[in-house]
């Protein structure tokens, strides 16, 4: 078999030939994925469904593959020894450019970041692993710099939001840099946004940020491992941006859905661990602890599959005695030592915040207070604190 011809877009790869059943089958595996609890789904029990989610799609004698799949793809072709072309039809950046630059007196790159800017800038688009403390976010900003194309930066947080917006301010000149997000609407060159955000738009608000999103040439979501991925996936495919970036310090799920991650933008481009940034003297040695906690006694692995993804967490963290006791227990073993405890949802915030008697910071905390009882944090005046996500 020859004369495979796949027509690279922004956001699907479509395949034109004929492909054996075979070669069919390989291709449907590495695009395909099975979700956290398929075996509980009354569906797959039923039989009317086979706990499979395929990613590649089939109709009228045409296929199509997400673009971030393509490498997957092309080692199945290789494997079966079948000729291919790869036909780049992607929509290229726009002509509008902009003289962005670099405030060096801000903050100069370290050599492992310019090194990820420029493969950002070859690869054009795909997964950018760092670690906490490494940078990332000065990394998107230089790449966004260099480029000097229309931007959107995705984030998770109020907090993130007002950092991220505060250091491309500081970092990039000739820029009109837009923040968008919470009571916050405006627009830029520039836009940093959270991600729910941008979900209004399917509830009908946020048509200006959505319509900046569409159009933009770049496009950077940040922490894409705590990013719904069906929402991520799905929010990749309503533009057409050229350069699509994911960030995180660990682009792994535990529900199945890793495959949704890569779809949406590509591969793993550039990473460095936490162990080689240490060794290089760039992050302090660390210690990490995993200790276990047990399942809340009213629950069972078939009646969490019911749940829904906010309800299942309620369930098994928020609410969940035995954790929050041994999180106590651990707070207490470490009492002469500076804590910070991080969680994700508020209302198990201000429960720890009662638990445990700690001062609290979250997204709504000023940027003063904040630093404030930092400071406490680090001369000992306050035993630790508790941040939301």
């Amino acid at each position: 078999m020859s004369g495979i011809k796949l027509i690279l877009g922004n956001s699907y790869v479509h395949v034109n030939g004929i492909i054996t059943k075979d070669v069919l089958k390989h291709i449907k595996e590495v695009t395909s994925y099975r979700p956290e609890g398929y075996q509980f789904m009354q569906s797959y029990k039923s039989g009317r469904w086979d706990g499979v989610y395929h990613l590649q799609q089939s109709s009228y004698g045409e296929m199509k593959f997400p673009t971030g799949m393509i490498h997957d793809v092309v080692e199945v072709l290789k494997l079966k020894s079948v000729e291919y072309e790869i036909i780049d039809k992607r929509s290229r950046p726009s002509n509008e450019t902009f003289n962005f630059e670099w405030n060096s007196s801000f903050r100069e790159l370290r050599d492992y970041q310019k090194e990820a800017v420029e493969i950002a800038k070859k690869r054009t688009r795909g997964i950018i692993r760092l670690p906490t403390g490494s940078g990332k976010m000065l990394v998107a900003a230089k790449i966004i710099q260099e480029l000097g194309r229309r931007a959107t930066v995705f984030v998770v947080t109020s907090e993130a939001l007002r950092d991220t917006y505060e250091e491309f301010c500081e970092a990039i000149k000739g820029a009109k840099i837009g923040k968008w997000g919470n009571k916050d609407k405006e627009l830029g060159d520039i836009v940093v946004a959270t991600i729910q955000s941008l979900y209004e738009k399917n509830r009908g608000g946020a048509k200006e940020l959505f319509e900046h999103y569409k159009n933009s040439d770049v496009v950077i979501f940040d922490e894409v491992h705590t990013t719904g991925a069906n929402e991520y996936y799905a929010l990749s495919k309503l533009t057409n941006a050229f350069y699509k970036f994911g960030q995180s310090g660990t682009p792994f799920r535990g529900d199945g859905k890793d495959i949704l991650l890569q779809a949406a933008t590509s591969r793993i481009i550039y990473k460095k661990t936490t162990k080689e940034l240490q060794d290089m003297g760039y992050l302090a040695q660390s210690k990490v602890l995993f200790f276990k906690s047990k399942m809340p006694s009213n629950q069972t692995d078939e009646t969490l599959a019911q749940l829904t993804p906010h309800d299942k967490y309620r369930a098994t963290v928020i609410e969940n005695d035995h954790r929050n006791a041994l999180i106590k227990e651990i707070f207490k073993k470490y009492a002469n030592q500076p804590t910070l405890v991080i969680v994700k949802h508020e209302q198990h915030l201000k429960f720890l915040s009662d638990y445990l008697g700690i001062p609290l910071v979250y997204g709504k905390s000023s940027k003063g207070y904040r630093k404030a009882v930092q400071e406490q944090l680090r001369s000992g005046d306050t035993r630790g604190y508790r941040d939301w996500e």
